[in-house]
């Protein structure tokens, strides 16, 4: 029997290359989901583009229309990222399924990496991960092997529809920026930025697997502030924390965040999304802005 796996489908040529790759499999079971943010032109152009390819493979398509996404974070790019993931849990709940499939490829990555790296040179780890864990979902990037030209070959030989999201220019975004400055990089200058943090990430390996091992005890004993207060790893513990529910927080923001729990104060962080964090109960704990603390 194919497993069921969750496939988030904007219209773009990397997602239609994920949907290609696991309507093809034989051990997988794709389920799109689309989510239409009606804040672009391409918007309609792009759900038509899904639709026509899910109703010709009669591959089972849940799309989405957010109303006011903005009240879920203080920018658009948080708030729609939240906003998807919550609808893929939504509905591998409903599907009986926690893998999750993304269609990040390489140029992402070293994008991603970049900017990471110009933020703090000391992290551990660079870049986007093959594999974690979202909102208690198995989230999986199959594609982080291959460059999105390669991926655009493809579609093209094939003759699968694609579109572009004509924002991708708008220099606003940094990720555009970083984005706009590789584009006139050589596939041998980008092979060469890809090794150069993939060997990065690989000399921490055993840090991180440490780490892992650390986190899923602390996570095991309820968010427990005394195993915090004990741990050599506080930063990478809250980064963690929030990244597992969907939250991507300024290392500053932590550090801040770090100095309030090991005071004991009654403190809330706001962490972005409509979440704060804090102590309550000897846990710590992320709640929504508007909930009681006791």
């Amino acid at each position: 029997m194919r497993k069921k796996i969750i496939l988030g489908v904007s219209g773009g040529p990397d997602s239609m290359y994920l949907l290609e790759k696991y309507r093809k499999s034989l051990f997988h079971k794709p389920i799109v989901v689309h989510i239409n943010y009606d804040k672009r032109e391409s918007a309609y152009r792009d759900q038509k583009i899904v639709e026509e390819y899910c109703n010709k493979h009669k591959i089972k398509l849940y799309t989405f229309f957010p109303e006011d996404i903005s009240k879920l974070a203080t920018n658009f790019q948080a708030a729609a990222r939240k906003y998807r993931f919550l609808m893929f849990k939504k509905v591998a709940e409903k599907e009986k399924t926690k893998l999750v499939a993304l269609g990040h490829h390489k140029d992402d990555f070293i994008e991603t990496a970049l900017m990471q790296f110009k933020r703090s040179p000391s992290l551990p780890f660079y870049g986007i991960k093959s594999r974690n864990e979202i909102y208690g979902m198995e989230i999986v990037r199959p594609l982080l092997n291959k460059y999105k030209d390669e991926l655009i070959d493809y579609l093209e030989k094939k003759e699968i529809k694609y579109g572009i999201d004509e924002t991708n220019n708008q220099l606003i975004y940094e990720r555009n920026r970083v984005r706009s400055r590789m584009s006139s990089k050589s596939k041998t200058e980008k092979d060469d930025i890809y090794k150069h943090f993939a060997e990065l990430n690989k000399s921490k390996e055993k840090a991180n697997k440490e780490f892992e091992i650390e986190y899923k005890a602390w996570k095991k004993s309820g968010y427990e502030r005394k195993f915090f207060v004990e741990s050599d790893n506080k930063e990478r513990l809250i980064h963690e924390l929030l990244n597992q529910i969907g939250v991507s927080s300024r290392l500053t923001k932590i550090d801040s965040i770090v100095r309030n729990i090991d005071a004991n104060n009654s403190r809330k962080y706001r962490v972005g999304q409509g979440l704060s964090i804090g102590v309550e109960k000897g846990k710590i704990v992320v709640k929504d802005n508007n909930e009681n603390w006791s």
